[in-house]
């Protein structure tokens, strides 16, 4: 058992702290207030006096009563103390108080932290010397070191002076409103700053950048300041909050010095570099907006800065300004930020005549430059500048009434050649409607390179050339001619090539190893072809069904029911390097009025000339051993067919319909020809 006395008795040489009943035993503790030499002490328990001698001077010491019995309980009572051979009894002693324990020091909560900096500043003493609240009371004071001091001015534990102990005083009422105050203002911009960078941040990542698409936003300077430097804000405002709670003047100041400058950095930067960095331009805002209210709200009442908070404002609110300004001027423009410059979406009026592309945009280099096809352009004289590397458009219908190109000399990356434009890879970039011819003799003849190219009238393909890809030259509605050299090695001409082209006549050259689908699709004036195969290649493998060599591949389909692509204005059609023609290879060509096959052809399919309604006239080659089912029915403007000793069979209905005919000539003898039914008009010719 435990029993707290602390009981202090105005002029008495003890101070009766506990006892401690324990183990038969009794152990009372006592406090020597004026260090007097104690040689006896006399205590009262269960009403028998006890008088202990003892011989101590020490200020703590105990007096051990033995052989108690412990199932008798009782009060301890002090009688009497001899001190320097004197007898002091307690009963003369009416003035009695107890010893009030010090308070921690965190009692103060977080201006502990003030009044610890304020007593070691004073004192010259370690932070983990204070340890409680010091207290004067009467007859006693308590120390920061937690020492109750009797009679004294100065701590008999740690040796500091009462004076200097109470040098101040530790309500800090005024500091704490303060304080709290400023906590409150920073920790709701805090709070405030988080939400608004992490909305920002999901909207970029979700619907892209707030005024300009930027990719250059994720290399190393755009992630410094559209990560790096928000965060590291954040991070150093929260230790800001322990900062000033705390009462760490130093690291306080230390923080808001750096957080002023990464504010003042990040508003720099977006005033000088405004379209590379609006990325970032909401998030400075709001951090602006922050700053200035804190400093309003809070820090307008502290004279030491006043001056400095009013600069700041001005600095963050004329660069904010400026950047507001840039970003109103340079919205107008249709852009993005790629990895080397800006990329440039071209946005004019129908009346704009001249257009120069801008070298730069705000510092930026304007590298590649769009045209859009929902807009009507009307520009006739266009200057690329020097930083220029590539020009996109949907095709040359785009710019329909451009007439001249003007490059920068300084310009690397393109070049003009005839009057078109290329890039430094050798691609077509730009072909002005003044170009009316061109000669080419690059090894590819690039996909859409002279796509919607109005003004072309005349190609020639050089020797060298060797391919001419997808729609090279689709949409050419003006283009008349493509002459190939006579030497040309063009091994293969890509789907649509010329589709919807002006071309009046073409001649393929023998070189042709493949040709794509639809390569003449939609190619109104065309009136005469000559071509070394049908199809996508040639066939040499003789076969009595539907092949691939269609005569529709060349107007855009395989089926061969699609007769309808066939441009009305052909009639005349030469293929002069086969040794066959499949099933329906020119089924209804209706307005073909000549089809001319090679002599070498060895194998006409059924129903190939099927309602051939224009054709007048025809010559089977010398190798064809029959004429198969079909292949001339309904062919009702043909006159004369020539069909040669080879042939020794003509099968059924081959000319059924044909009844125009006037004129078989057959070169062999008429007795070993074969006629099948539906024939009735060759027979009646030959046999009358």
């Amino acid at each position: 058992m435990k029993k707290i006395i602390n009981l202090y008795y105005e002029g008495y040489p003890v101070c009766f702290n506990e006892y401690i009943v324990s183990n038969g035993s009794i152990i009372a503790k006592f406090q020597n207030i004026n260090s007097m030499n104690i040689t006896n002490v006399v205590l009262s328990y269960l009403g028998e006096a006890k008088s202990i001698d003892l011989n101590t001077n020490d200020e703590l010491f105990e007096v051990v009563i033995n052989d108690i019995d412990e199932n008798l309980v009782g009060q301890l009572e002090l009688i009497s103390i001899t001190a320097n051979s004197k007898i002091y009894k307690l009963e003369d002693y009416k003035n009695k108080s107890s010893i009030i324990k010090p308070k921690n020091v965190s009692f103060l909560g977080r201006e502990r932290h003030l009044f610890i900096y304020d007593f070691c500043k004073k004192n010259n003493v370690s932070k983990s010397h204070v340890k409680f609240l010091p207290a004067d009371y009467k007859s006693y004071w308590n120390c920061v070191c937690g020492e109750t001091n009797f009679n004294k001015d100065e701590c008999k534990n740690c040796k500091l002076k009462k004076e200097d102990v109470f040098f101040t005083d530790y309500k800090y009422e005024k500091e704490s409103y303060y304080t709290n105050g400023k906590l409150n203002v920073i920790f709701s911009g805090l709070i405030f700053t988080v939400i608004i960078y992490f909305i920002l941040m999901l909207i970029q990542g979700i619907g892209g950048d707030f005024f300009f698409d930027n990719a250059q936003k994720n290399n190393f300077l755009g992630t410094f300041n559209r990560i790096v430097v928000p965060l590291t804000y954040i991070v150093l405002t929260g230790i800001n909050l322990y900062a000033i709670s705390s009462y760490k003047v130093k690291l306080e100041k230390t923080i808001n010095i750096i957080n002023v400058c990464l504010v003042i950095y990040l508003n720099l930067f977006t005033a000088i570099f405004t379209i590379n960095s609006a990325y970032n331009v909401i998030f400075i805002l709001a951090l602006d907006i922050i700053d200035m209210v804190s400093i309003i709200a809070y820090y307008k009442n502290y004279d030491r800065i006043r001056k400095f908070n009013i600069a700041y404002i001005g600095i963050i609110f004329a660069m904010l300004i400026c950047s507001i300004v840039k970003i109103s001027i340079y919205s107008s423009y249709e852009l993005k930020v790629i990895d080397n410059g800006i990329h440039l979406y071209v946005e004019v009026d129908e009346d704009v005549k001249e257009y120069s592309i801008p070298a730069s945009l705000d510092g930026l280099k304007v590298t590649k430059v769009s045209f859009s096809d929902q807009i009507k352009y009307n520009i006739e004289t266009m200057y690329i500048s020097e930083y220029v590397e590539e020009i996109l458009m949907h095709s040359h219908i785009t710019l329909p009434k451009l007439t001249k190109i003007e490059l920068a000399s300084e310009n690397k990356s393109l070049y003009i050649k005839d009057g078109v434009l290329y890039n430094k890879n050798n691609l077509v970039e730009i072909v002005p409607t003044s170009v009316k011819s061109l000669e080419l003799n690059s090894e590819v003849i690039h996909k859409e390179a002279f796509k919607d190219a109005l003004g072309l009238e005349t190609i020639y393909i050089g020797k060298d050339v060797k391919e001419i890809a997808v729609e090279a030259f689709s949409g050419c509605i003006n283009l008349k001619q493509v002459i190939f050299d006579e030497d040309t090695k063009i091994e293969k001409i890509d789907d649509y090539a010329f589709k919807n082209c002006g071309l009046i006549s073409i001649e393929l050259p023998k070189s042709l190893m493949r040709l794509g689908e639809g390569i003449l699709a939609e190619c109104k004036s065309l009136e005469k072809l000559k071509a070394p195969f049908l199809g996508y290649e040639r066939e040499t493998e003789i076969k009595d069904y539907t092949a691939q060599d269609l005569f529709t591949k060349f107007f855009g389909s395989g089926d061969y029911s699609c007769y309808f692509l066939i441009p009305e204005s052909l009639k005349e059609v030469e293929i002069y390097d086969i040794v066959l023609i499949h099933n329906v290879t020119f089924y209804k060509a209706a307005n073909v009025e000549k089809i001319v096959l090679p002599d070498e052809l060895l194998f006409m399919g059924s129903r190939s000339f099927y309602e051939c309604k224009s054709l007048k006239e025809f010559k089977i080659s010398n190798g064809i051993e029959a004429i198969k089912e079909s292949c001339f029915q309904n062919c009702s403007s043909l006159k004369k067919i020539v069909i040669p000793d080879s042939v020794k069979t003509i099968e059924k209905n081959a000319f059924l319909g044909c009844d125009a005919l006037i004129e078989v000539i057959y070169e062999g003898d008429i007795n070993e020809l074969v006629i099948a039914e539906g024939n009735d008009i060759i027979k009646e010719i030959l046999y009358k």
